[in-house]
């Protein structure tokens, strides 16, 4: 039982470090973006918005055509 306890504290503590990674790197995100006025972000972002528009526009189109 005791081993049992101490392997949970241990996965419990590696879930709080991951958890506190997540975090930190979200905030450095936030920040990046808030620097650059979002430029990096939509350029890496706008390639897959414009292949999801395609496709919401593709299915729109296809499923109006259908009776």
């Amino acid at each position: 039982a005791a081993a049992a306890a101490r392997a949970q504290e241990k996965s419990d503590e590696e879930l709080a470090r991951m958890i506190q990674a997540e975090e930190e790197a979200l905030l450095l995100q936030q920040y990046s973006i808030q620097s650059d006025g979002g430029e990096v972000f939509r350029e890496r972002v706008e390639p897959y918005m414009r292949q999801v528009l395609k496709v919401c526009n593709w299915n729109t189109f296809h499923l109006q055509s259908i009776p």
